[in-house]
Protein backbone atom coordinates (compact mmCIF):
# COMPACT_ATOMS: atom_id res chain seq x y z
CA UNK A 1 0.00 0.00 0.00
CA UNK A 2 1.57 3.14 -1.35
CA UNK A 3 -0.87 5.68 -0.44
CA UNK A 4 0.41 9.00 1.85
CA UNK A 5 3.89 7.35 1.11
CA UNK A 6 6.45 10.15 -0.05
CA UNK A 7 10.09 10.88 -1.56
CA UNK A 8 12.52 13.55 -1.84
CA UNK A 9 12.17 16.04 -4.68
CA UNK A 10 13.43 19.77 -5.34
CA UNK A 11 11.30 22.73 -5.88
CA UNK A 12 12.33 25.39 -8.64
CA UNK A 13 14.85 26.75 -6.79
CA UNK A 14 16.60 23.43 -6.03
CA UNK A 15 15.70 23.11 -2.63
CA UNK A 16 15.06 19.70 -0.75
CA UNK A 17 11.04 18.80 -0.45
CA UNK A 18 8.47 16.22 -0.11
CA UNK A 19 6.45 15.14 -3.16
CA UNK A 20 3.69 12.27 -2.92
CA UNK A 21 5.11 8.76 -4.38
CA UNK A 22 2.28 8.58 -6.90
CA UNK A 23 3.54 12.52 -8.26
CA UNK A 24 4.90 12.24 -11.79
CA UNK A 25 7.40 13.96 -13.46
CA UNK A 26 4.86 16.02 -14.97
CA UNK A 27 2.42 16.55 -11.97
CA UNK A 28 6.10 17.41 -10.19
CA UNK A 29 7.17 20.12 -12.90
CA UNK A 30 3.55 21.99 -13.41
CA UNK A 31 3.60 22.04 -9.38
CA UNK A 32 6.71 23.11 -8.09
CA UNK A 33 8.64 24.64 -11.66
CA UNK A 34 6.08 25.86 -13.82
CA UNK A 35 3.71 27.11 -11.46
CA UNK A 36 2.10 29.40 -13.42
CA UNK A 37 -0.96 27.83 -16.20
CA UNK A 38 1.16 24.54 -17.26
CA UNK A 39 2.53 26.42 -20.08
CA UNK A 40 5.22 23.49 -20.80
CA UNK A 41 2.11 21.21 -21.61
CA UNK A 42 1.05 23.94 -23.78
CA UNK A 43 4.02 24.12 -25.87
CA UNK A 44 4.18 20.25 -26.34
CA UNK A 45 0.25 18.68 -25.95
CA UNK A 46 -0.58 17.70 -29.17
CA UNK A 47 -4.06 17.30 -27.98
CA UNK A 48 -4.45 21.09 -27.30
CA UNK A 49 -7.16 23.10 -28.80
CA UNK A 50 -5.37 26.09 -30.00
CA UNK A 51 -2.35 24.83 -32.48
CA UNK A 52 0.71 26.59 -32.71
CA UNK A 53 2.52 28.00 -35.59
CA UNK A 54 6.09 27.44 -35.28
CA UNK A 55 8.36 30.55 -36.67
CA UNK A 56 11.73 29.39 -35.80
CA UNK A 57 13.31 29.91 -38.83
CA UNK A 58 12.62 33.53 -39.01
CA UNK A 59 14.60 34.19 -35.64
CA UNK A 60 16.98 36.32 -37.33
CA UNK A 61 14.67 38.65 -39.38
CA UNK A 62 12.47 38.72 -36.19
CA UNK A 63 15.76 39.78 -34.04
CA UNK A 64 16.36 42.13 -36.53
CA UNK A 65 13.35 43.62 -37.00
CA UNK A 66 12.84 43.99 -33.27
CA UNK A 67 16.12 45.43 -31.90
CA UNK A 68 17.60 48.91 -32.40
CA UNK A 69 20.37 48.99 -30.09
CA UNK A 70 23.52 46.56 -32.44
CA UNK A 71 24.97 45.42 -29.25
CA UNK A 72 22.08 43.92 -27.23
CA UNK A 73 20.96 42.82 -31.21
CA UNK A 74 24.69 40.74 -30.58
CA UNK A 75 23.69 38.97 -28.14
CA UNK A 76 19.91 38.38 -28.93
CA UNK A 77 21.45 36.46 -32.33
CA UNK A 78 23.71 34.85 -30.41
CA UNK A 79 21.52 33.28 -28.06
CA UNK A 80 19.97 29.73 -28.54
CA UNK A 81 16.27 30.03 -28.66
CA UNK A 82 15.13 26.38 -29.23
CA UNK A 83 11.49 27.82 -30.81
CA UNK A 84 9.70 30.59 -31.64
CA UNK A 85 5.72 29.72 -31.58
CA UNK A 86 2.64 31.74 -32.81
CA UNK A 87 -0.89 31.57 -32.01
CA UNK A 88 -1.59 32.36 -27.72
CA UNK A 89 -3.56 35.04 -26.19
CA UNK A 90 -0.36 35.96 -24.55
CA UNK A 91 3.53 36.10 -24.77
CA UNK A 92 5.68 33.60 -22.68
CA UNK A 93 9.02 32.05 -22.39
CA UNK A 94 9.99 28.44 -20.92
CA UNK A 95 13.21 26.74 -20.80
CA UNK A 96 14.17 28.56 -24.06
CA UNK A 97 11.23 28.17 -25.83
CA UNK A 98 9.02 31.29 -26.33
CA UNK A 99 5.67 31.95 -27.54
CA UNK A 100 4.61 34.96 -29.30
CA UNK A 101 0.80 36.52 -29.84
CA UNK A 102 -0.45 36.83 -33.50
CA UNK A 103 -0.54 40.59 -32.75
CA UNK A 104 2.79 40.95 -31.26
CA UNK A 105 5.12 43.60 -31.30
CA UNK A 106 8.65 44.27 -31.04
CA UNK A 107 8.46 45.00 -27.28
CA UNK A 108 7.04 41.46 -26.90
CA UNK A 109 9.83 40.15 -29.05
CA UNK A 110 12.88 41.97 -27.21
CA UNK A 111 11.11 40.82 -23.58
CA UNK A 112 10.78 37.53 -24.23
CA UNK A 113 14.02 37.37 -25.77
CA UNK A 114 15.57 38.46 -22.35
CA UNK A 115 13.91 35.98 -20.27
CA UNK A 116 15.82 33.81 -22.61
CA UNK A 117 18.97 35.23 -22.37
CA UNK A 118 18.54 35.20 -18.67
CA UNK A 119 17.69 31.68 -18.86
CA UNK A 120 20.44 29.96 -21.00
CA UNK A 121 23.03 31.63 -18.64
CA UNK A 122 22.27 30.11 -15.80
CA UNK A 123 19.73 32.59 -14.70
CA UNK A 124 21.92 35.77 -14.63
CA UNK A 125 19.34 37.60 -12.50
CA UNK A 126 20.53 35.17 -9.81
CA UNK A 127 23.60 36.92 -9.87
CA UNK A 128 24.34 38.01 -6.00
CA UNK A 129 25.09 41.69 -6.88
CA UNK A 130 22.73 42.02 -9.08
CA UNK A 131 19.84 40.50 -6.36
CA UNK A 132 21.50 42.83 -3.93
CA UNK A 133 20.99 45.56 -6.27
CA UNK A 134 17.53 45.16 -6.26
CA UNK A 135 17.20 44.59 -2.78
CA UNK A 136 19.20 47.91 -1.85
CA UNK A 137 17.16 49.88 -4.54
CA UNK A 138 13.90 48.65 -3.03
CA UNK A 139 14.59 49.74 0.14
CA UNK A 140 15.06 53.24 -1.08
CA UNK A 141 11.58 53.00 -2.87
CA UNK A 142 9.87 51.80 0.33
CA UNK A 143 11.53 54.97 2.83
CA UNK A 144 10.79 57.92 0.33
CA UNK A 145 7.87 56.50 -1.10
CA UNK A 146 6.71 60.45 -2.17
CA UNK A 147 9.74 60.56 -4.45
CA UNK A 148 8.84 57.43 -6.44
CA UNK A 149 4.85 58.25 -6.33
CA UNK A 150 5.78 61.26 -8.21
CA UNK A 151 7.96 59.74 -10.77
CA UNK A 152 5.51 57.10 -11.27
CA UNK A 153 2.53 59.67 -11.60
CA UNK A 154 4.95 61.59 -14.37
CA UNK A 155 5.81 58.93 -16.54
CA UNK A 156 2.84 56.18 -15.87
CA UNK A 157 3.08 54.76 -19.08
CA UNK A 158 6.73 53.36 -19.31
CA UNK A 159 5.86 49.49 -19.22
CA UNK A 160 9.44 48.82 -17.77
CA UNK A 161 9.41 51.56 -14.75
CA UNK A 162 5.90 50.61 -13.68
CA UNK A 163 6.85 47.08 -14.14
CA UNK A 164 9.46 47.09 -11.78
CA UNK A 165 8.18 49.27 -9.41
CA UNK A 166 5.21 48.20 -8.77
CA UNK A 167 7.14 44.42 -8.30
CA UNK A 168 9.40 46.32 -5.63
CA UNK A 169 6.40 47.91 -4.24
CA UNK A 170 3.69 45.03 -4.03
CA UNK A 171 2.36 47.49 -6.45
CA UNK A 172 1.49 49.89 -3.33
CA UNK A 173 3.45 51.96 -6.43
CA UNK A 174 3.01 51.22 -9.64
CA UNK A 175 1.23 53.13 -13.28
CA UNK A 176 -0.31 52.04 -15.73
CA UNK A 177 0.89 48.47 -16.52
CA UNK A 178 2.30 45.79 -14.15
CA UNK A 179 2.26 42.29 -13.35
CA UNK A 180 -0.60 40.81 -10.33
CA UNK A 181 0.28 40.74 -6.39
CA UNK A 182 0.10 36.96 -6.89
CA UNK A 183 2.64 37.03 -9.63
CA UNK A 184 5.33 39.04 -7.68
CA UNK A 185 4.77 36.51 -4.28
CA UNK A 186 6.61 33.84 -6.80
CA UNK A 187 9.91 32.98 -6.28
CA UNK A 188 12.75 35.10 -8.60
CA UNK A 189 10.03 37.19 -9.83
CA UNK A 190 11.39 40.40 -9.06
CA UNK A 191 14.65 39.75 -10.21
CA UNK A 192 14.17 37.76 -13.46
CA UNK A 193 11.16 40.58 -14.69
CA UNK A 194 13.61 43.30 -13.93
CA UNK A 195 16.28 42.11 -15.93
CA UNK A 196 13.83 41.26 -19.17
CA UNK A 197 12.48 44.68 -18.58
CA UNK A 198 15.63 45.90 -18.74
CA UNK A 199 17.11 43.99 -21.52
CA UNK A 200 13.79 45.52 -23.64
CA UNK A 201 14.86 49.27 -22.40
CA UNK A 202 18.58 48.36 -23.27
CA UNK A 203 17.22 46.53 -26.86
CA UNK A 204 14.65 49.36 -27.67
CA UNK A 205 17.37 52.08 -26.94
CA UNK A 206 14.91 53.44 -24.86
CA UNK A 207 17.61 56.60 -23.55
CA UNK A 208 14.41 58.07 -21.71
CA UNK A 209 13.77 54.91 -19.55
CA UNK A 210 17.74 54.27 -18.91
CA UNK A 211 18.00 57.84 -17.99
CA UNK A 212 15.22 57.45 -15.41
CA UNK A 213 17.01 53.92 -14.17
CA UNK A 214 20.31 55.42 -13.98
CA UNK A 215 18.72 58.58 -11.44
CA UNK A 216 16.13 56.46 -9.92
CA UNK A 217 17.69 52.69 -9.60
CA UNK A 218 21.09 53.32 -9.91
CA UNK A 219 22.36 50.10 -8.52
CA UNK A 220 19.86 47.49 -10.54
CA UNK A 221 21.16 50.18 -13.06
CA UNK A 222 25.08 49.39 -12.73
CA UNK A 223 24.95 45.92 -12.11
CA UNK A 224 22.86 45.35 -15.39
CA UNK A 225 25.17 47.28 -17.01
CA UNK A 226 27.73 44.71 -16.04
CA UNK A 227 25.80 41.29 -16.40
CA UNK A 228 25.58 42.47 -19.76
CA UNK A 229 29.29 43.74 -20.40
CA UNK A 230 30.08 39.64 -19.70
CA UNK A 231 27.49 38.93 -22.84
CA UNK A 232 29.27 40.76 -25.33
Amino acid sequence: MTEGLQRRARDENGKPILVSQDMNYQEWYNKYIDKEEGIIDNLFNKNRKVQLTDITNQRVSIINQAFSNNNIKTIALNTNIKSIKLGENKAYHRQGNIVLKHNYDSHTVIHEIGHTVDYNNKWLSSNNNFVKAIQVDKQYILNNKEIYNKLIKNNSNYKELSDIIGGMTNNEIVGNYGHSKKYWKKSNKLERETFAQMFTMAGRDDLKQLELFQKYLPNIFKEFDDLIRRLL
